[in-house]
């Protein structure tokens, strides 16, 4: 979890649990309606629910899988070495979380109909982000209270992660169309590789404890907001048949 040093004397107060609420469940609503309406042509509310739903649910598997890895490590590698925070944030959580958001994407999404044009591939991933994030930010702050539900609600990475493996996602499907199997499968590994880097960096930094090194995640999470945002703008603008 990424911690802020001036959150932390935060307590958490039985009057403050509607804001606990809102905090947590509020931001991911509110994005995902942004990514929506955004979209030139609306996909079906159902099943974009569909999708947040199944995004959330895919937490499941995610955290048991991350503990097996995690018992191992925790075995084999010194817990207080940066060595074992970089294992443990790029591969047994970002790698393992992005993994089943993207299988989500490829299972329910990938074949459908509805995926028919290029900014609809960011519309669904983030659906399953934003699900995944919801039901993952409500077992953090019933943890860790009002201090979690603030990080949690100011600092929205799977959102950013879910818009960059849309974008990969859409290119890939618009190869498919195209019979460019090559390239069709580069933007396949593109699409969970570079989430899952951002997804490492952005928890390692900001998990790191060391002030130098939450410095750099602040500016990092700005750089990579603005460019999520110019990503949307950018494929709303230039929206098109995947078949073009």
């Amino acid at each position: 979890m990424c911690r802020i040093p001036f959150f932390k004397n935060i307590d958490t107060q039985p009057n403050m649990e509607i804001l606990i609420i809102t905090l947590t469940i509020v931001p991911s609503l509110a994005l995902l309606y942004y990514v929506y309406k955004k979209d030139p042509k609306r996909e079906p509310w159902k099943l974009v629910l569909k999708t947040f739903a199944i995004g959330a649910l895919s937490v499941i598997p995610a955290v048991l899988v991350e503990m097996f890895f995690d018992s191992i490590t925790k075995e084999v590698l010194d817990e207080n070495t940066y060595f074992y925070s970089f294992i443990d944030n790029f591969f047994q959580v970002a790698l393992v979380e992005e993994f089943f958001k993207w299988l989500v994407v490829m299972f329910f999404i990938w074949n459908s109909s509805f995926f028919d044009d290029t900014y609809d591939g960011i519309v669904y991933c983030v659906c399953a982000s934003l699900g995944f994030a919801l039901f993952e930010n409500i077992f953090y702050v019933m943890d860790g209270g009002l201090e979690t539900a603030i990080l949690r609600s100011l600092f929205t990475g799977h959102a950013i992660f879910g818009v960059v493996m849309g974008v990969y996602v859409s290119r890939a499907r618009h190869n498919k169309h195209l019979s460019q199997t090559f390239q069709k499968h580069k933007n396949l590994m593109l699409s969970l590789a570079v989430p899952t880097i951002l997804h490492g960096a952005y928890d390692f930094l900001c998990g790191s404890g060391d002030g130098t090194l939450v410095l750099i995640f602040l500016i990092f999470y700005v750089l990579i907001v603005v460019w999520a945002f110019k990503l949307i703008k950018r494929e709303a603008a230039n929206d098109h048949s995947l078949s073009e």
